[in-house]
């Protein structure tokens, strides 16, 4: 039988003592406190008794103590090796394994790392050790990995604030504790944290393009450690449905996007090593493709005291807006001037106010109930002039 096993088989002799024959270790540790007048003046996590050793008394003490009974000369503090706060039968197990050596050294106490509550920090807290001079702080980035000390206190507590080190928001870090006491060194149990994913801004949402919605999430620095995702509603306050996500880069064009339809876009940002580790969504913006359809045939035909500019309807049109440039290409240029109601049978609208012996070029777009707009006519009307 190799070592493991016979540490192993020892322990289990003892649970079965404890559960079968109690009455035998109560007789035990009674008779053996009440004969043990010498303390010892070090204090040793897990020796219950302070008799400067750890054995099986103090995890039958501990034992007693959890059952409700009150050993003579038993000090609860230490007896909470695990240092969750409270002296339980696992205390008890944890004394017994040690003792037997199943285990090399406790889990002294507990260490509590912070999980996305600072966007600036990762704040590490841990009950108090007897007997403690000074607390070192370790760091990793994997369970498993190198831990590098990256500061001490005397307290209880420690925040791990954002520098070279602790780059990527949303990424696990990985922390143990060096207790340093009088009577030697022992380690806190292992545990993670991250600092919060800021919420993005959506930058960008388009409503100019007959072809697809463009969406930007802005605001984030590292690209390459995130998963972007972007939602999508008919109503403001809808069902957002995911439509995209992405690792590689923070913009979606929605090309699924139905022509002259309002879109409510948002998005949010998950860390892409732990996906349950999120940002809040960002704000809600508007957004659509423009009618696929524009005016066309657009004409001018110049009257003494006006000039007619005319053009073929569009399907889903309820007005038509005119603008007018004294230049043909610059887009600038272009003045709104006059818009028409669909409902009529002719489209064509009247120019009064066009000056005289002046060249003007004329487009026209349609718009829809909701408000959503077609390109502007391709095709621009030719000169005017009276």
């Amino acid at each position: 039988m190799n070592k493991q096993k016979l540490k192993k088989f020892r322990f289990s002799i003892f649970l079965a003592l404890l559960v079968f024959f109690p009455s035998i270790f109560i007789k035990f540790t009674d008779s053996t406190t009440t004969s043990n007048n010498l303390k010892s003046s070090a204090i040793i996590i897990g020796d219950t008794n302070e008799d400067g050793a750890v054995n099986i008394i103090d995890a039958l003490l501990t034992g007693q103590y959890y059952v409700g009974l009150d050993p003579a000369g038993f000090n609860p503090a230490l007896a909470d090796v695990n240092g969750d706060g409270s002296v339980t039968i696992v205390d008890a197990l944890l004394i017994a394994q040690y003792y037997v050596g199943v285990i090399d050294s406790f889990p002294v106490t507990q260490l509590k790392a912070s999980d996305g509550t600072s966007l600036s920090s990762i704040d590490l807290e841990w009950s108090n050790f007897p007997d403690a001079n000074v607390y070192e702080i370790y760091r990793a980035e994997d369970e498993n990995g190198v831990y590098t000390n990256i500061g001490e206190t005397t307290n209880n507590y420690y925040s791990d604030i954002q520098d070279i080190g602790l780059r990527f928001p949303g990424i696990k870090y990985y922390y143990k504790v060096n207790v340093i006491t009088t009577n030697g060194e022992f380690e806190t149990s292992i545990d993670s944290g991250y600092r919060s994913i800021p919420t993005p801004t959506l930058t960008y949402c388009t409503t100019n393009s007959p072809d697809y919605v463009t969406i930007i999430l802005g605001d984030i620095v590292f690209w390459d450690h995130y998963v972007y995702q972007f939602y999508r509603a008919t109503e403001i306050d809808g069902q957002y449905t995911l439509i995209h996500e992405t690792d590689s880069i923070s913009r979606y064009d929605d090309i699924s996007a139905e022509n002259g339809k309002k879109y409510y876009y948002k998005g949010r940002i998950l860390s892409l090593y732990d996906n349950t580790i999120v940002s809040e969504f960002s704000e809600v913006k508007l957004g659509y493709r423009l009618l696929d359809s524009v005016p066309i045939q657009v004409s001018s035909m110049d009257y003494p005291d006006k000039i007619r500019v005319s053009w073929e309807g569009v399907q889903g049109a309820v007005l038509y807006h005119i603008e007018r440039s004294s230049e043909q290409i610059e887009d600038l240029l272009y003045n709104r001037i006059g818009s028409v109601n669909a409902t009529f049978i002719d489209f064509y609208f009247d120019d009064y106010l066009a000056t005289q012996g002046v060249s003007w070029w004329y487009r026209v777009l349609a718009e829809n109930e909701d408000g959503i707009l077609s390109a502007w006519s391709t095709n621009l009307a030719r000169p005017g002039m009276y």
